[in-house]
C-alpha cells in the first residue's frame, strides 16, 4: 500500500518521465525517505533512489546544520526586535509584519559565513566525489626527476585538507633549494578553485 501523494506531484513526475522518453534520456532521482515521496506510477526513464532512514542530514548540506544556523541567527534578531518593542512600551512585543520578518530572514542569511557553509558541505562528504574530475596539470613537463619528487605532494593535496601554506611548506621541505613557489602556483590555483 502506497501513501497518498498529491495529484499535482503525480502528474509532474509522469510528465517529466514522458519528456525524458521523448529525448531518450534516463536519469536517477534521489529522494529522502519521506512517505509522501512514494508514488504509484512507475516511471520508465526515471530511476527512483530512496535514501536510508536518517541519512538526509548527512548528505544534504542544508540539513547538515545550515538551516539550524540560519534559525539561530533569525531567532536572535527576533528576540532583539521583541526587546526593542518592549523598550518602546508596545503591548504585543512579539507582533511582527511580513516585511519585518523578510528583512530579518535576509539579515539572518547574510550572517551565515561562507566558512560555516563550507563546513556544512564538508560534513556531508559529498563533494569528495568531485576530486576524480580534477585534471592535475604538471607545472613543468620537462622538470628533472629530482624536482618531480614534489609532485606527489600536489596529488596528496587533492585528497587531504591542507591549506596552501601547508602545501608550500611540504614542497619546500621535500625540494629544499630547488623549490621555486612560482613554478607550483598555477597548479595549486587550479586545484584550489
Amino acid at each position: 500500500m502506497y501513501p497518498s501523494i498529491t495529484e499535482s506531484h503525480f502528474r509532474w513526475i509522469q510528465q517529466w518521465d514522458i519528456e525524458l522518453q521523448l529525448h531518450k534520456c534516463n536519469i536517477a532521482l534521489t529522494l529522502d525517505n519521506f512517505s509522501g515521496h512514494t508514488i504509484q506510477y512507475e516511471p520508465k526513464c526515471i530511476t527512483l533512489i530512496y535514501f536510508w532512514s536518517g541519512l538526509t542530514s548527512h548528505i544534504q548540506p542544508l540539513d547538515a546544520r545550515i538551516i539550524c544556523c540560519f534559525n539561530a541567527h533569525y531567532q536572535h534578531k527576533f528576540c532583539l526586535h521583541a526587546i526593542q518593542q518592549d523598550d518602546a512600551g508596545k503591548e504585543d512585543i512579539y507582533k511582527i509584519n511580513l516585511l519585518e520578518a523578510m528583512m530579518m530572514a535576509e539579515q539572518a542569511w547574510e550572517s551565515i559565513s561562507p566558512a560555516t557553509i563550507k563546513n556544512c558541505w564538508d560534513h556531508t562528504g559529498i563533494q569528495c566525489l568531485q576530486l576524480a574530475k580534477i585534471t592535475l596539470k604538471h607545472p613543468c613537463p620537462s622538470m628533472p626527476a629530482n624536482l618531480a619528487a614534489g609532485w606527489d605532494i600536489i596529488t596528496q593535496f587533492t585528497t587531504e585538507q591542507w591549506s596552501l601554506p601547508e602545501v608550500h611548506a611540504h614542497l619546500q621541505k621535500r625540494l629544499g633549494n630547488h623549490y621555486v613557489a612560482n613554478e607550483w602556483n598555477e597548479s595549486l590555483d587550479c586545484l584550489e578553485s
